[in-house]
């Protein structure tokens, strides 16, 4: 028995609302991309991750907002600055305050040899 075109429609809109509209998403922990910018141009990256630790007698936030700055210097070198910025939360368990500042920042190339 074929199915009609109506009923294809229903289906495919129930499976688009049921279907969650939140997602994960992870960068890479110490990679980069393959590819490089290019000479002369900029990349600008801000990535925000945001953490909990649970402790026995309570929970701390923490909030990680990381700004990269990409140049190309010629068509295969990419030099790289990223400049961390760390927030963390009071602590529940012992009422230590929070502190925020900023990180070690890093600088980098990517070269592609290809």
């Amino acid at each position: 028995m074929p199915v009609s075109g109506f009923l294809r429609r229903v289906f495919v809109i129930l499976l688009c609302t049921l279907t969650p509209l939140s997602a994960r998403a992870a960068h890479p922990l110490i990679t980069e991309d393959t590819g490089t910018q290019g000479r002369g141009n900029f990349q600008a990256e801000l990535t925000n991750e945001q953490f909990t630790i649970e402790e026995d007698a309570g929970k701390q936030k923490l909030a990680l907002t990381t700004l990269t700055l990409t140049y190309g210097v010629v068509d295969s070198v990419d030099m790289i600055v990223s400049v961390p910025h760390l927030k963390l939360g009071a602590s529940e368990s012992d009422g230590t305050p929070g502190t925020q500042g900023m990180g070690r920042s890093r600088v980098g190339r990517e070269v592609a040899f290809l």
